[in-house]
């Protein structure tokens, strides 16, 4: 009944979790509101890091940032009156983004029913113990009448994208495995000795470690490894993807780059410490979860440190990067 009442909104706003790896996630859900009213002009708003995955999604009329100032809210709030939205769609429950949209005048809101309150048009409870994003996603755009059973993470990749890579790689004679050893949170991150450790094995193993990221991994990695091993801070977004794309596996903590392997295609083993791998699981069947054990418990997110992780041993985490390794080997 909800669907039917939203026939063909003319222009759709679809507001976007900020981090990357949702990002990736959520390229699938901007494709089942395409599918769902193709005519429509979608607009995505994230912040300025994810911008280049919703862009390269190829599902998307427009990608914007996401206003972060009041002065800026008040410019979104005045450009959505002159050329109003008739559907917003939130991925999650953000209560200044939700005040802005309504003042903006937008004709029906959509969301995450969370504890705080938020009232919407139309709603679907928070998941709990169940891959949230992009899940509730899902739960939401179903009800609006969306097809949403393909959750393949969709990020396209240019020629220039596969010419950068080709040059950085262009000296490497060995399969390729990926490292990626940062974590916006400190507490997610399993220690830097450790990931060196992993990629000394995959050299034992005959193969070539290369790390991603970004700037402040590159300056971690530099006193253990020469410069052309260290992409980190050298690739975009995308290219990292076309990177990971040639790789037999990818080995990160719970972070973006684990949902960047996925729209590669590329396996991966991923370290989970205060979070949990059935909530932030990266898209496919071929990854390695591995859920380190704590002293205390870690259901309550806060109440975890970088002990978490610190205790997880190399010897397990190398055993199933290993088993990836053997996978891809005997692959045709």
């Amino acid at each position: 009944m909800v669907g039917s009442a939203i026939q063909q909104p003319a222009r759709i706003l679809f507001v976007c979790h900020p981090h990357i790896g949702d990002a990736v996630n959520l390229t699938a859900a901007a494709w089942w509101i395409r599918n769902r009213w193709p005519e429509c002009h979608l607009t995505v708003l994230t912040s300025d890091s994810a911008m280049p995955i919703f862009m390269a999604s190829g599902a998307c009329d427009c990608v914007a940032q996401r206003p972060n100032t009041w002065s800026d809210r008040l410019w979104f709030v005045l450009a959505a009156r002159r050329e109003p939205y008739d559907l917003a769609v939130f991925s999650y429950p953000q209560r200044t983004l939700l005040r802005m949209v309504r003042l903006a005048g937008v004709r029906t809101v959509a969301g995450v029913q969370s504890p705080k309150g938020e009232v919407w048009d139309v709603s679907v409870p928070e998941r709990h113990g169940s891959s949230k994003v992009p899940g509730e996603v899902a739960d939401v755009l179903t009800l609006l009448g969306c097809d949403c059973h393909d959750w393949t993470p969709v990020v396209h990749r240019s020629e220039a994208d596969v010419l950068a890579v080709d040059s950085a790689i262009s000296e490497f004679d060995r399969p390729l495995v990926g490292v990626h050893v940062g974590a916006s949170d400190p507490r997610k991150r399993w220690p830097l000795a450790s990931f060196v450790q992993i990629a000394e094995q995959a050299s034992f193993s005959g193969h070539i470690g290369l790390f991603i990221g970004g700037p402040s991994e590159a300056l971690a990695l530099r006193p253990h490894f020469s410069a052309d091993r260290i992409l980190a801070g050298r690739l975009s977004l995308t290219q990292t993807i076309e990177l990971l794309s040639r790789c037999r596996c990818l080995v990160t903590n719970d972070s973006g780059p684990a949902h960047l392997a996925a729209a590669a295609g590329c396996p991966a083993v991923v370290l989970y410490g205060p979070t949990h791998s059935e909530d932030h699981s990266p898209f496919g069947t071929g990854n390695r979860l591995i859920q380190a054990e704590c002293h205390r418990s870690c259901r309550q997110y806060d109440e975890c440190d970088a002990s978490c992780l610190a205790g997880l041993a190399v010897d397990t985490v190398w055993q199933e990067v290993s088993r990836l390794l053997d996978n891809k080997v005997a692959a045709p």
